[in-house]
C-alpha cells in the first residue's frame, strides 16, 4: 500500500490539480500530497530493506506500459524536434526508436525478475530525498508560482499543468528508486526526461525554450546510451533484475561494456562534464523547477545508478574511469 501511495499517488494528484484547476484545491491536493510521501517513505524505512511484489509494477500490464513507453515518449521527443526542427532531438529520437525496435522484435527476451521492487539503503536513501525534498519544493511552489505569475502578468494561469509534471515527477522518481526491473527502471528514466523538458520551458520564453530543448536531446543522448547497455544485457545475460546485474560473480570474465553505457548515461542524467549545460540552462526555469532538478530529481538518478553499479565496476577500469 505504501508503495503505490509514493508512486501512484502524485500522478493521481496531479492530475486532479489539472482537471479541477481551483487554488484552494490544489494547494490542498499539493500538501496533501506532501504530507503522504513523507509518511510513506517513513514507513518504508521502518520496513527496508525488503523486496516484493506489488500488482500495479509486477504485473503484465505495467510492463507492456512500460514497453509502450520505450516507443511512446521518443515518438513525442521527435515531434516536438520536428516542431523545432531541432536536429540533435530529431537524431536521438530516432535513435531511441530504432532502439525500442531492435529491443523489442530483434534482442533475446529478457528474463523477468524474481522482485519487481526492490528497497535497500541506497533506494530508500532516494526515496526519503525525493519525498521530502521534492515535497518541501512542492509546497513551496505554491505560493512562489502565484507570484511568478502576477510578475509575468498572466491573464491565464499556467499552475495547473505546472503542478501536474511537478508531482508527477515525484511518483516516477519515486518507482525509478525501487524498479528491480530494468524495463520499469527505462521507463521512469525517460518519463523525468520528459517531465524536466516541460518544467523547464515553462515559461515559454526564447531563454526557457533554448535551454529545455537543450535538455531534451542531452537526456536524449542519454537514454540511447542506457538502452543500448541494456539490448547488450539482453544479448549477453538475458536478465532484467537489476539487483543479479549488480552482482560481481556474474560478470566474472565477462566484458563490462554494458554497464559502461548504463554508467555514461548516469553520467548524463547527473550533468557531469561534458553535459553540464542542460543544468545550467535548467535554471531559467521558475525556481522550484530548478531546485527540483538539482537537490531530488534528474541529478541524482546517475549518482543512483552508479552507486547501483559499484560494486561489479569496483577495481576495473572502467570503475576507475567513472
Amino acid at each position: 500500500a505504501y508503495i503505490g501511495l509514493l508512486v501512484l499517488w502524485p500522478l493521481v494528484a496531479g492530475l486532479a490539480c489539472f482537471v479541477l484547476r481551483g487554488q484552494a484545491v490544489r494547494t490542498a491536493l499539493v500538501v496533501a500530497t506532501g504530507a503522504a510521501l513523507a509518511v510513506g517513505g517513513l514507513a518504508l524505512a521502518t520496513q527496508a530493506p525488503f523486496t516484493v511484489n506489488p500488482g500495479f509494477l509486477a504485473s503484465e500490464t505495467a510492463l507492456h506500459i512500460a514497453e509502450a513507453a520505450a516507443f511512446v515518449l521518443p515518438a513525442f521527443f521527435l515531434l516536438m524536434g520536428l516542431k523545432e526542427k531541432h536536429g540533435l532531438v530529431i537524431l536521438f529520437s530516432l535513435a531511441q526508436l530504432a532502439r525500442a525496435g531492435a529491443s523489442e522484435f530483434a534482442a533475446p527476451l529478457l528474463k523477468a525478475p524474481a522482485n519487481a521492487v526492490v528497497v535497500d539503503g541506497l533506494s530508500l536513501a532516494l526515496m526519503l530525498v525525493v519525498c521530502f525534498a521534492g515535497s518541501l519544493i512542492a509546497i513551496f511552489a505554491l505560493p512562489y508560482m502565484k507570484h511568478h505569475e502576477e510578475h509575468l502578468h498572466l491573464k491565464v494561469s499556467r499552475q495547473p499543468g505546472f503542478f501536474l509534471i511537478l508531482l508527477a515527477f515525484l511518483g516516477f522518481m519515486n518507482g525509478l528508486a525501487m524498479a528491480n526491473d530494468l524495463r520499469m527502471f527505462a521507463a521512469f528514466y525517460e518519463s523525468t526526461t520528459l517531465c524536466s523538458f516541460l518544467l523547464i520551458g515553462h515559461d515559454r520564453t526564447a531563454e526557457a525554450k533554448v535551454s529545455a530543448y537543450r535538455a531534451l536531446w542531452m537526456n536524449a543522448m542519454g537514454g540511447c546510451l542506457l538502452h543500448i547497455g541494456i539490448i547488450l544485457i539482453q544479448k549477453q545475460h538475458g536478465l532484467a533484475d537489476i539487483s543479479q546485474l549488480a552482482s560481481p560473480a556474474l560478470w566474472s570474465g565477462m566484458s563490462l561494456l554494458p554497464l559502461a553505457f548504463l554508467a555514461a548515461a548516469g553520467c548524463v542524467k547527473a550533468a557531469q562534464m561534458p553535459f553540464q549545460p542542460w543544468l545550467l540552462g535548467a535554471m531559467v526555469a521558475p525556481t522550484p523547477v530548478s531546485a527540483l532538478l538539482h537537490s531530488s530529481t534528474m541529478v541524482k538518478v546517475g549518482v543512483f545508478l552508479a552507486l547501483r553499479l559499484a560494486p561489479v565496476l569496483q577495481g576495473t577500469a572502467t570503475g576507475k574511469v567513472l
